[in-house]
């Protein structure tokens, strides 16, 4: 019998066409089809325990999104190096999120031609912890073609916002206490 429910917001933001949507769509549905919508809940089940995870998109610095945030992901184009720059944004509005996760996460990792060296993308984050002292953060190479780490990257997210550590058991079977998945347009 499900006891409690509990609301966690994660916020998914960066520039645009960096995959946000196309990440949690292939996660929630299985597909990567673009549905474009600002708004996603996931419904989590663990000891009894109802979770509902808003799951929000926007490339927006509105205060309000960020508001009640457990966990903000930073989606950047692994080609296009430019898109390492909203970073910089941050930079001047760390109000946003200090004390909050940060994952970082750079899509199109199925695109071989034109990758951001590991070197280049390590000298931005490390240049946005420098000035952000007070945050956490993990960091993930996805495809949301083809869905590498698209579950490794969920499984991260909702282990921290349930048990608030880094420590994601090997024997953690995160996908049998999935309830069900919808999208609110």
């Amino acid at each position: 019998m499900i006891v409690n429910k509990n609301k966690i917001k994660i916020l998914f933001t960066g520039f645009s066409n960096t995959g946000k949507s196309s990440i949690i769509n292939k996660y929630l549905y299985k597909n990567a089809y673009n549905y474009k919508t600002e708004f996603n809940l996931l419904k989590y089940n663990e000891s009894d325990m109802e979770y509902r995870f808003q799951i929000w998109t926007t490339s927006s610095l509105l205060k309000s999104y960020y508001e009640n945030t457990k966990i903000i992901v930073f989606i950047f184009d692994i080609t296009n190096i430019l898109t390492l720059t909203y970073f910089d944004i941050y930079l001047k509005n760390s109000s946003l999120i200090n004390g909050k996760m940060v994952i970082f996460v750079g899509n199109k990792s199925d695109l071989i031609n034109n990758l951001i060296s590991d070197i280049d993308i390590s000298k931005y984050i490390d240049n946005f912890l420098e000035n952000n002292k007070n945050i956490y953060y993990n960091y993930y190479k996805v495809s949301a073609l083809t869905k590498y780490n698209i579950d490794k990257l969920f499984d991260f997210i909702i282990h921290y916002s349930i048990h608030n550590n880094y420590e994601l058991t090997e024997n953690l079977d995160l996908k049998k206490r999935y309830n069900q998945c919808f999208c609110l347009n």
